[in-house]
């Protein structure tokens, strides 16, 4: 059921807020140690702190606060979860489609202050209740004078203004609880996620980004992309054709021939983001890719997460790719030392590791004829090599934030190839992509 609150705006509103999180998990922390000494139990720090009671805690103090403190929990439960404690990777986990809504008259405020005083006449219907909540803003659906449907994405208050004290308020409650591993450095990604987030609080950006996708996209009608309404966009409100296909995980319900066309379509395009746009939708999220029944176009949203790639991390990677096609071990640590995986200083099992895991994640690519993705226990097998590089290597080192928000969008596209039962000969497509580039 939808939740609506207002979001504490001010820094000092929003320090209070983690402050109080904190105090509150100190609390507990207390109370269950004490019961446990009471009843003869020696109590372990880490599991009181991790308790379900405050976990519960945490994730719904970083939901109501959205903005920065709820996107920044996301982005390390993506990028970083598999190296975080179970119980913390949950609580991260849960904010992925997890955000409180605005009511309505802060709506009113919003666009208000947005398009101005009389923003409602340029719709017959404007839709108070949202389509989609996320971290940053949320959607809601209304209809032009002209009887055009349109998706209007309207930022939450403050999100902007806030996100700098929201980064550094997350990273010390992070710290104070003791929730991330003490050996593993995560301030590259935090001060990435700032940049990143200052981006995606730009819609005029995002606006930009689904220009240019539109424009490298123009020949192939495969794909569908929402048009931007220039006059009703700005920093905070970004308008565009609303888009009605069904999410695309309903295409595993479609035929074979059908979830094939899908299938290497997103294949396709991740390739081509990355070895001929140089421009990368990162966040594969299910919902941001729609399947048009009728047109049998697959139909993409939400632009705000893209990065562009300049042309050495595309040569590097394309050899990583070669390297990989070709089982070649010495080729491949030498691509992944130029990508940032591993260093030269670094002990020999642990360089050994990183070959093993790569040779893992790119398994589809020596596989003669279509690989079976939903058969392929592929997710299974990665999770295992991390877990081990982990507890095995004391793995601390993160590639850069680049390479990172990659992994976030391979390790989504593996998931949804998986999950519609999709059969692909990867290394004739990659071929085909790399040579082309």
């Amino acid at each position: 059921m939808a939740r609506e609150s207002r979001i504490t705006h001010s820094r000092l509103g929003r320090l209070a807020k983690l402050g109080g999180l904190a105090t509150s998990v100190a609390g507990n922390v207390l109370l269950q140690g004490s019961k446990s000494l009471i009843s003869g139990n020696r109590p372990v720090l880490s599991d009181l702190v991790l308790s379900p009671g405050n976990a519960r805690k945490v994730s719904k103090k970083l939901s109501e606060m959205r903005g920065a403190a709820m996107k920044v929990g996301q982005l390390l439960s993506m990028d970083v979860g598999y190296l975080l404690p179970a119980e913390v990777s949950e609580i991260f986990a849960n904010l992925r489609n997890d955000a409180h809504q605005m009511p309505m008259l802060e709506v009113n405020q919003q666009m208000t202050g947005a398009l101005g005083d009389n923003w409602q006449q340029h719709f017959k219907r404007f839709h108070f209740q949202p389509v989609a909540s996320a971290s940053i803003g949320q959607v809601h659906l209304a209809e032009m004078q002209n009887g055009q449907m349109v998706a209007v994405k309207l930022q939450y208050p403050g999100v902007k203004e806030s996100i700098d004290s929201d980064i550094d308020n997350i990273a010390m409650l992070l710290d104070f609880l003791k929730l991330i591993p003490a050996d593993l450095d995560i301030q590259p990604l935090i001060e990435d996620a700032r940049l990143q987030l200052h981006a995606e609080a730009d819609y005029r950006q995002e606006a930009e980004f689904i220009t240019e996708f539109a424009r490298f996209l123009s020949n192939d009608d495969r794909f569908e992309l929402a048009r931007v309404e220039q006059q009703l966009s700005s920093e905070s409100v970004l308008t565009t054709d609303f888009l009605g296909g069904d999410v695309i995980d309903t295409c595993k319900f479609e035929s074979y021939q059908t979830r094939q066309h899908v299938s290497e379509a997103l294949l396709e395009l991740a390739l081509k983001e990355v070895f001929h746009f140089g421009l990368v939708q990162t966040d594969s999220n299910f919902a941001n890719y729609l399947f048009d029944k009728n047109s049998h176009k697959i139909q993409l949203l939400d632009f705000g997460a893209s990065r562009h790639y300049d042309a050495d991390t595309q040569k590097h990677l394309s050899g990583l790719l070669i390297a990989s096609m070709e089982n070649d071990e010495e080729a491949i640590l030498t691509s992944a030392q130029e990508i940032g995986y591993t260093s030269t200083d670094d002990e020999q099992s642990y360089q050994d590791m990183i070959v093993d895991l790569i040779q893992t994640v790119t398994l589809p690519l020596r596989h003669q004829g279509r690989f079976d993705f939903s058969s392929s226990q592929l997710s299974q097998l990665m999770m295992d090599k991390l877990v081990k590089l982990r507890f095995e290597q004391r793995y601390t080192r993160l590639p850069p934030a680049d390479i990172l928000f990659l992994h976030r969008k391979l390790g989504g596209l593996y998931l949804l190839l998986a999950h519609l039962g999709a059969k692909i000969d990867v290394a004739e497509i990659v071929n085909d992509r790399i040579q082309s580039s």
